[in-house]
């Protein structure tokens, strides 16, 4: 009786790991999807401007004096 409740749930558990990631898989696949996460995550920098020259230089104020 055991054995039948692990296997079902094994199988449950390859079903579902197949219905969620699948789509993930093959959608990372197109070029579009990575502009688009990356547009997404960096949406309130790119609204606001950011130069990226800036951090890429490590962004240290000169001192005058």
């Amino acid at each position: 009786m055991w054995g039948s409740v692990k296997a079902l749930g094994r199988g449950y558990e390859y079903l579902m790991g197949v219905t969620i990631f699948a789509p993930v898989a093959i959608l990372a696949w197109f070029p579009f999807v990575s502009e688009f996460q990356t547009r997404l995550l960096f949406n309130q920098a790119f609204s606001r401007g950011l130069q990226i020259q800036r951090i890429l230089a490590g962004g240290k104020k000169q001192k005058q004096g």
